[in-house]
């Protein structure tokens, strides 16, 4: 059991992460939740919620595989009900979501478009240096990371120097 505020059904989310993660939020300082879809999207995405539910299912053994093998991951936490306010009038619903940590850090493609002077182009260097050792090191376990270059599936955490991989709804393992 995680110790999360309960709710009858699962966890009260509140807001995104951020905008590039649409169905993502955050639901304590320590956690994020990931829903198959955002909740803007229920009508269009309700008829496919089963593959949408598979993928999420998938997504969830493939990233607690990889933090097994130690990569760098936001560790996964289980799949857990979730209830989520889709907005006025509406009722509420509860979903299956993929509990994780939360890693505070920024995207790449935050870092790589970020020309402040809090972000020097050393760390910028350092980032896609440990981003490449860690993909080649996924790709050794086993792992196929299909997008694994799309600039927001990494997050770097200037405090720690520290790449962690996310999002792994297209990635594959070698059987």
């Amino acid at each position: 059991m995680i110790d999360l505020p309960m709710y009858e059904n699962g966890w009260e989310i509140t807001p995104r992460v951020n905008e590039e993660y649409w169905n993502v939020f955050r639901i304590s300082e320590e956690h994020v939740v990931k829903l198959p879809f955002g909740s803007d999207e229920l009508d269009y995405y309700s008829h496919y919620f089963g593959e949408k539910l598979k993928k999420l299912f998938n997504e969830a053994l493939i990233q607690k595989q990889a933090y097994d093998f130690g990569l760098s991951v936001p560790k996964v936490e289980g799949m857990f009900n979730v209830s989520i306010n889709p907005g006025d009038n509406l009722p509420k619903l509860t979903l299956p979501g993929l509990v994780m940590e939360f890693i505070d850090g920024k995207t790449f493609c935050d870092l790589l478009l970020d020309e402040t002077e809090f972000v020097n182009l050393e760390d910028k260097l350092l980032a896609k240096q440990k981003l490449d050792e860690e993909l080649r090191t996924a790709r050794m376990l086993g792992f196929i990371p299909s997008d694994a270059y799309n600039l927001l599936n990494a997050i770097w955490d200037s405090d720690t120097k520290d790449v962690y991989l996310l999002d792994f709804e297209y990635w594959k393992v070698k059987k």
